[in-house]
């Protein structure tokens, strides 16, 4: 039994990937970097030749995709619809900071992808979409989506264990042999501890990735509808769920509607997690049953 790790820099964030298995660990992690640079290549706005590019460039095209990218778009209008546009995967093109990764921006600019109006058409006969109105970009859900794509597909290498991080989109699937694995959910001012066998970890915050623009000082989380920050009174939150694509998801609705409404959140969607709010820790769902210690 051996356990491989890699980490390298892949859709604009870390990623990291763990496994465990008998005799197959490292051919493993080496799929899943190939595999997870491969969708970086259809997904990225920032790849002149992407299947996403590729939509961008041709308004009212029907454009013939790969099967991962008509299941992203799937899941991308299904989250825009159940968040009632909380997650929105439409773009506005006239702003600074649309045509450069986050990690390029500088001081004094405006960061900003504020959301649109966009109209995307789904054939899957054709295995093609037409962007017949605004831009896209999937953002989070696809980091989310390639965490889960790739956790499922590394079990071909019969894993005791698989563990893929996406810049904080954590999957995790361990066989029926396995153990849980230990979890830090950083929420800046206190860290919690957790264990999990199987499951999903989505970790956001507006503590990080901030700018001085020329309004002043912004996060790289915004509202969709105004174009503000989009966290109501909830510095970071971490979200436990049954996939990446759904807690993440599940993260942006809980930073739009605040700490008011992290319990009914728990209870629709049957998640845990942890946020900090106003300088304290609160926590929602079951996250006592995965949490083992909480660091200051």
């Amino acid at each position: 039994m051996g356990t491989t790790t890699i980490s390298f820099a892949a859709m604009g964030t870390d990623v990291d990937v763990v496994v465990t298995a008998e005799t197959e660990s490292e051919a493993a992690v080496a799929y899943a970097k190939k595999r997870i640079e491969s969708l970086e290549n259809l997904w990225s706005r920032f790849i002149d030749d992407s299947e996403v590019s590729r939509l961008n460039k041709n308004l009212g095209q029907i454009v013939v995709v790969r099967n991962e990218t008509l299941e992203l778009a799937k899941l991308a209008l299904a989250a825009m619809e159940a968040t009632d546009g909380v997650f929105n995967p439409f773009v506005r093109t006239d702003l600074a900071g649309y045509d450069q990764s986050f990690a390029d921006i500088e001081d004094g600019q405006t960061p900003i992808l504020v959301s649109a109006e966009g109209n995307l058409e789904i054939n899957t006969e054709l295995s093609s979409l037409q962007l017949t109105e605004g831009q896209i970009d999937f953002g989070g859900i696809g980091k989310g989506f390639a965490a889960d794509l790739v956790a499922e597909e590394l079990q071909q290498f019969s894993p005791t264990q698989v563990i893929v991080n996406i810049g904080g989109d954590l999957r995790v699937v361990t066989s029926d042999t396995g153990s849980s694995t230990p979890i830090e959910l950083d929420l800046g001012q206190e860290t919690i501890a957790v264990a999990m066998k199987q499951g999903a970890v989505a970790t956001s915050s507006t503590l990080k990735r901030r700018w001085t623009s020329t309004t002043g000082e912004v996060s790289h989380l915004r509202d969709p509808k105004t174009g503000g920050e989009l966290a109501n009174n909830i510095e970071s939150v971490s979200v436990l769920s049954d996939n990446a694509v759904k807690a993440e998801i599940i993260v942006k609705l809980c930073l739009a509607k605040g700490p008011e409404g992290l319990d009914s959140i728990a209870l629709g969607y049957g998640c845990s997690g942890a946020a900090l709010s106003a300088g304290k820790i609160i926590t929602f769902g079951q996250l006592a049953d995965f949490q083992t210690h909480t660091n200051t």
